[in-house]
């Protein structure tokens, strides 16, 4: 299952978060974008540059600096309920990838996710896709960024993400829950 969810919140909340994900947050640079390690030997299509993150929620537990930004994300949470069930959010961050001169069909790290859904959450419009696999690491679909729209997918869908060519920046907000 993989659902592409558009116009996820309304204009003016979706403008108040991406403003906060792009002029507020801190970020932290994290040498990869998986801590899977299911890096393909000699994949030339795998280009991992790492990434820049801020948790929200991480094993369940709020962060204390970001966890303000939690009501400003709720109505996330119940449009992603009208899908799927929530039990618990495992982890919630904002994500940042920064342009890159890579192919266009160049990839990061492809992993899976610890929990039972995943959703990621598209605050720009970006050239930087989303990349999902099969068990023999051929591509089976490519969703690219669309501002204030996400992908929601079982979570032990092998999938990666890709830094942009073209945008200056990939802002994401990624949700794993049960």
């Amino acid at each position: 299952m993989i659902q592409i969810i558009n116009n996820v919140l309304s204009q003016n909340s979706f403008d108040i978060l991406y403003n906060i994900a792009k002029n507020a947050i801190r970020y932290h640079y994290n040498v990869n974008t998986s801590n899977e390690n299911t890096s393909v030997a000699n994949d030339p299509l795998e280009f991992d540059v790492g990434q820049f993150t801020s948790p929200i929620i991480i094993d369940g537990v709020p962060d204390y600096v970001n966890s303000k930004y939690i009501e400003l994300i709720s109505p996330i949470v119940s449009k992603i309920n009208s899908y799927v069930k929530i039990q618990n959010i495992n982890r919630l961050k904002f994500n940042l990838l920064l342009k890159q001169n890579i192919g266009k069909n160049q990839y990061n790290t492809p992993h899976r996710d610890p929990g039972k859904y995943s959703f990621v959450y598209y605050l720009n419009d970006s050239d930087g896709d989303t990349f999902f696999f099969n068990e023999d690491m051929n591509v089976l679909n490519r969703v690219t960024p669309k501002k204030n729209s996400g992908i929601l997918f079982e979570s032990n869908v092998l999938h990666a993400s890709a830094n942009p060519a073209i945008t200056d920046a990939r802002f994401v907000l990624n949700f794993v829950f049960n």
